[in-house]
């Protein structure tokens, strides 16, 4: 009975796993919600995720501070209540992703009591798989082509490449979890060097293609991390990555938000 439930929450990991790497890679978006496809799947995941931790009969342990962050979940009701906020709907959405948010540091929490380094691994792998993938997607908006049709987001004539995130900001975001997520894998002694630096210069590309100072921000905020580190942590990444970084973004994102 125990395999059998063993095996039942492992499924649940990876179908919650394949609805994570989902939300980047599907292309419907649709007003008034644009993100809707890409946040239900996200969403699934993290339910999914606690479905395999109840299936597994665990006892949840839920700190105190849990609590507390579930109140401040109330506050868009309590702003709705008050005539801070117009609209009911608003503030349930409000509440139900802060609901979301609180929820998936609570599973965060349980999985890695349980697995601990083989999650972080794990979700290094869905990060750089994301990231991948939606380079290519973004390199495919970039040339102009249209083979994949409906399974690929349609950009603007002159417009900057955003994969299926809808976004460039949200792509420029993915692409830098996918590099440091990336360093993780390398550091660990997970990917060979061949294959993290042929990884990381397609990661590069999304970068450069999205134009977003977003990822000129996590940059800079990198940078001083590694300068903090560097002395403390054996680190494998050097000094010619991070000018490379700088080098190649910075100054191409300087002019576009």
């Amino acid at each position: 009975m125990q395999e059998l439930r063993s095996r039942y929450s492992i499924l649940a990991f990876i179908l919650a796993w394949l609805c994570f790497l989902l939300s980047w890679l599907v292309s419907n978006h649709y007003f008034p919600w644009a993100t809707f496809y890409n946040d239900f799947l996200a969403a699934l995941a993290i339910w999914l995720l606690l479905l395999g931790l109840i299936i597994r009969n665990i006892g949840f342990d839920i700190p105190v501070y849990f609590l507390w962050l579930a109140l401040v979940a109330l506050i868009p009701i309590v702003q709705f209540i008050t005539g801070i906020i117009f609209f009911a709907g608003d503030a349930i959405m409000a509440c139900a992703y802060l609901l979301g948010f609180f929820l998936a540091i609570f599973v965060a929490r349980q999985l890695y009591d349980i697995y601990q380094d083989r999650l972080f691994f794990t979700i290094a792998v869905c990060f750089v798989t994301g990231a991948t993938l939606s380079s290519f997607l973004a390199l495919y908006q970039w040339l102009g082509l249209n083979a994949l049709g409906s399974w690929v987001a349609d950009i603007s004539l002159g417009g900057r490449p955003f994969a299926n995130l809808g976004q460039p900001n949200n792509f420029a975001l993915l692409e830098c979890l996918g590099l440091v997520s990336l360093l993780y894998c390398w550091q660990c002694k997970l990917l060979g060097k061949s294959l993290a630096i042929l990884l990381g210069v397609l990661l590069f590309i999304g970068v450069v293609l999205s134009q977003s100072r977003t990822a000129m921000g996590i940059a800079f905020v990198f940078i001083a991390w590694w300068l903090w580190k560097r002395r403390s942590i054996d680190l494998q990444l050097g000094t010619l990555a991070l000018l490379a970084w700088v080098g190649l973004c910075v100054p191409r994102m300087g002019a576009n938000v």
